[in-house]
C-alpha cells in the first residue's frame, strides 16, 4: 500500500496518483478511513497506539474551506502533498513526536 495506483478510502474507488518520498519511506503505517466518516465530529473518532516516539501526519482535503479545530491545535503544515485522482491534500504532522503508550 502507499503507492501510486493504491485506493486511499475504504468505502470508495479513489486512487494516489503521487506521494511525496518523504512519507513513502516503506516503514511507515498508514491509517485508511471511509470518505462517509467526512462528517463525523466525534473527539474519539478515531484512536490508536504507537509503541514508539513517532511523527505523525494527516492528509486533509486542501479544497477544505476551513480546518477542525483538533487539527488546527495538534498540527503544522507542511510543503508536502498527495495528489490523488480526485484532487490534492495538505499534509500536516504533529507539532511535536507523539509519545503514545501501547496497551
Amino acid at each position: 500500500m502507499n503507492k501510486p495506483g493504491d485506493e486511499y478510502y475504504l468505502d470508495r474507488d479513489y486512487y494516489l496518483t503521487s506521494i511525496p518520498s518523504d512519507l513513502a519511506t516503506g516503514g511507515e503505517q498508514w491509517i485508511k478511513t471511509e470518505n462517509d466518516d467526512k462528517g463525523n465530529t466525534y473527539a474519539s473518532f478515531l484512536k490508536f497506539s504507537i509503541p514508539q516516539t513517532s511523527t505523525v501526519y494527516v492528509a486533509y482535503d486542501s479544497r477544505a474551506t476551513c480546518l477542525p479545530d483538533w487539527l488546527n491545535d495538534n498540527y503544522e503544515l507542511t510543503s508536502l502533498t498527495i495528489k490523488t485522482d480526485r484532487g490534492i491534500y495538505g499534509t500536516f504532522h504533529s507539532n511535536s513526536n507523539l509519545d503514545i503508550a501501547a496497551p
